[in-house]
């Protein structure tokens, strides 16, 4: 496993402290060493490309914000005390957060009986061809988010 640049090392990082579980960076470097071997035996181009370019398709534009509402009027017993806005993702470091997120989300989807690294390059490998779970749930946040766009006039710019 080898990141040239520094951005490709942060990029590393980020990815082993999010899908690290119980403070075992060893392991989680030990799988992903082992997924990133298996996509660059299978595709012909580098892992490095193809790790990027997943990112790239799971990244979503908009997350959706929970704000409870102010308590003033006596509201009907069934009715919800929150309200779901639509938020931008302004920051590139908050962006790739939520696309390693939901990879995550979609390696955990898979099958429980493969282990995490084969679970895991087939989740970037189906995502760097733009399917696969973590591109479905991007875009049904995104189908979300522009349904309730009329609430995007609460952002907090």
């Amino acid at each position: 496993m080898r990141f040239s640049t520094r951005l490709e090392k942060k990029l590393k990082y980020k990815i082993v402290n999010h899908f690290m579980v119980n403070g075992n960076k060893a392991t989680c470097e030990k799988a992903l060493g082992k997924s990133l071997k298996q996509i660059q035996k299978v595709s012909f181009k580098s892992h490095s490309e193809i790790t990027k370019l997943a990112i790239l398709n799971a990244t979503p534009i908009f997350r959706i914000i929970e704000l409870q509402q102010k308590r003033k009027k006596k509201r009907k017993k069934g009715a919800k005390n929150s309200k779901e806005i639509p938020a931008f993702l302004s920051q590139y470091n908050f962006r790739t957060s939520w696309a390693l997120k939901l990879l995550l989300d979609g390696v955990k989807t898979r099958s429980k009986h493969l282990k995490f690294s084969d679970k895991l390059h087939q989740e970037i490998i189906s995502t760097s061809q733009n399917v696969g779970a973590s591109v479905s749930r991007k875009t049904e946040i995104q189908k979300q988010a522009l349904k309730k766009k009329s609430y995007l006039k609460y952002y907090r710019w």
